[in-house]
């Protein structure tokens, strides 16, 4: 409470008594003498900036021999450029009355007001002068010049904001704000806010009328599309991101850099905009793919100066048709947006899927649609403004050509239409022949997807093939090898489908071999897809159960595939694993491409995979029982 009692006691006479009077009009080229122009002063004590004087005191006042108290604002000769400083002199033939106490170290600061059209700029020149105004005197008369920068070009003027006075009375250190808040009635409130009476004069200043506008308009630096890299020959008014935009200006600062481009607030890359020694811009810079769509602006900064310019970014093409289902013969307006500005266009309908249909440029598998045509924004229409669909139709497309590459450009754009007519009318009262009509009736099959798998059995097929003994199973563990009566020798057989037979043997000083064969791979893909696999297999060293070793590298597979013969249809594409492959490594025994059936259309089918395997027994090997595993991967 001492604060404000104190900045009470200098609020009441510190700034003018009251009185409006009339400011001397000034003879100065580019000067303002309004004649009828009084500013409001309020005063608050910096420590707590919430007390506000209770009165408002007006300045010029009305106190004799102060009538022709005046202010003038000048500023210097154009031209006038975006981001060049203007200086502004604003100058008053006296100052406020002050109040009863003597201040001292007193500074003016001038706030401007910078206004171009909607833009509006406040700009805050530097504290200037210091004078000492004694008890009850008025301020000296005082001239303030500041540097004011324009931030856009056109037509503009400038005006003073406020006039702040800074100033020691009492110990406090108290400011003056005066401005055009003529209506405001301040309300001393302390240690803060809040502020009654109208905005806070301190916060939101009222601009007054001292007001110069410039004889010339502020030059902005330009700058011009003149090319946009995908766009159809003379189309500067859109882009496709990431298309690649040249540019040409001028009234630059002359070899200044360009510090930034952006097109819809993002920035774009690739850019080589550079400014000569003239002031004059030219370069590329290229979009980038996250550009938002529609209607945006290329800016271009250079420091405090910038250009814009409207583009519109296009996005995907569309089309779109009303109505978008009926009978036969319905007649169907076409539209479609974000194709190529005033690109030639093509349109068709078609039934089917619309891959096939849109092959091109144009549509070529299609009933054409007369009267495609895209407008300078992008628009797609068709002349007349509707077409008849056809009983067949299953959807509509636009395209249009842009280059051959490779890869061929083009812009496409489809919809779907449904055809839903179940009745119609073959003939009308006494007639016959014609063409008669077709009524439609949608059919639906769905097919689910599948799996991949593999079993193995213990019999085999090709040079794996076991003939059976007397007993009727596979012949097993006999020396010589599997010479049945017939006398041809065969592989030995395998007991399950889990486990290999390799027959036995006696240690001998040479090196011996035994052979066997893995059990047949089926592998069944039920997929019905388009896709290929892998058959693989792995396998550690063989051991006995003292822990003797023979290494995986001595057993080695020839393996062979087909496709089984008792399901012929299957997609062809398989192949074989290299001949006398050893374990040391994974071993591939079987692989299927992407080739599809003929009639299946997909990679579905049955394979047999089997393989011969030879086991290398190493001269004087410790006798035992050994055994390992094999592990066959399907993927």
């Amino acid at each position: 409470m001492r604060i404000r009692n104190k900045l009470a006691g200098v609020a009441a006479g510190a700034i003018a008594v009251s009185g409006i009077v009339a400011v001397a009009l000034p003879t100065a080229a580019n000067a303002f003498g309004p004649t009828n122009n009084t500013l409001k002063c309020w005063v608050h004590d910096n420590t707590t900036p919430g007390d506000i004087s209770s009165t408002a005191a007006s300045w010029p006042d009305g106190t004799v021999g102060h009538t022709t108290n005046g202010a003038t604002l000048t500023v210097s000769a154009g031209p006038y450029t975006v981001g060049t400083p203007i200086t502004v002199t604003n100058t008053y033939s006296e100052g406020p009355k002050n109040g009863p106490f003597a201040v001292t170290g007193e500074t003016s600061t001038v706030k401007y007001q910078i206004t171009q059209g909607a833009n509006v700029t406040i700009v805050t020149g530097t504290p200037q002068n210091s004078f000492s105004v004694g008890a009850g005197g008025y301020g000296p008369g005082f001239t303030n010049t500041d540097p004011v920068t324009p931030v856009f070009p056109g037509a503009t003027s400038i005006s003073v904001y406020s006039v702040d006075f800074n100033a020691t009375a009492l110990g406090l250190q108290v400011t003056t704000a005066c401005n055009a808040n003529t209506g405001n009635t301040a309300t001393v409130v302390a240690p803060g806010p809040p502020w009654t009476g109208g905005p806070n004069p301190f916060v939101t200043p009222t601009v007054t009328t001292i007001t110069e506008t410039l004889a010339t308009n502020v030059i902005g630096p330009s700058a011009t599309v003149t090319a946009v890299s995908s766009q159809f020959a003379g189309v500067t008014s859109a882009v496709r991101p990431p298309d690649t935009v040249t540019v040409t200006g001028n009234t630059w600062t002359a070899s200044g850099a360009i510090t930034g481009v952006t097109v819809g607030g993002i920035a774009a890359t690739a850019n080589t905009l550079v400014v000569d020694g003239s002031g004059n811009l030219t370069g590329t810079f290229t979009t980038a793919a996250a550009t938002p769509t529609g209607n945006q602006n290329i800016v271009i900064n250079q420091g405090t100066k910038s250009a814009t310019v409207g583009i519109r970014v296009l996005g995907a093409p569309t089309v779109s048709l009303s109505p978008n289902s009926g009978a036969p013969s319905q007649s169907v307006t076409m539209t479609g947006t974000n194709f190529d500005p005033l690109r030639p266009a093509s349109a068709v309908q078609c039934s089917g899927a619309p891959g096939p249909c849109t092959v091109g440029p144009p549509f070529n598998n299609g009933t054409a649609i007369a009267g495609a045509a895209v407008d300078a924004n992008g628009a797609l229409t068709i002349t007349p403004s509707t077409f008849t669909v056809l009983a067949t139709t299953t959807f509509v497309g636009a395209s249009q050509f842009v280059s051959a590459g490779p890869p061929p450009v083009n812009r496409i754009g489809t919809a779907f239409f449904t055809v839903t007519s179940d009745a119609c009318t073959a003939q009308t009262g006494d007639t016959t022949g014609g063409s008669g009509c077709t009524t439609l009736q949608g059919i639906n099959a769905l097919i689910n997807a599948g799996n991949l798998k593999q079993q193995a059995f213990n019999t085999n097929l090709g040079s794996c093939v076991y003939a059976p003994n007397a007993s009727g199973q596979p012949y097993v563990g006999t020396a010589p090898q599997n010479v049945p009566a017939d006398g041809v020798t065969r592989l030995i057989g395998n007991r399950t489908s889990t486990q290999i037979n390799l027959g036995y043997l006696t240690v001998s000083s040479a090196v011996q071999t035994l052979t066997g064969c893995i059990n047949r791979v089926h592998v069944t893909d039920q997929r019905g897809g388009n896709f290929g696999w892998s058959l693989t297999a792995t396998m550690p060293n063989f051991t006995d159960a003292a822990a003797h070793t023979i290494a995986q590298g001595a057993l080695a597979i020839t393996p062979a595939c087909g496709i089984d013969p008792l399901v012929p249809l299957s997609a062809a594409g398989v192949t074989a694993g290299g001949a006398a492959q050893t374990f040391a490594s994974v071993v591939t025994l079987c692989t299927k491409d992407t080739t599809v059936g003929v009639q299946s259309q997909s990679t579905a089918g049955e394979y047999d995979i089997t393989g011969p395997l030879t086991l290398t027994v190493p001269q004087f090997q410790h006798y035992g029982d050994y055994n390992s595993v094999i592990s066959i991967k399907l993927v």
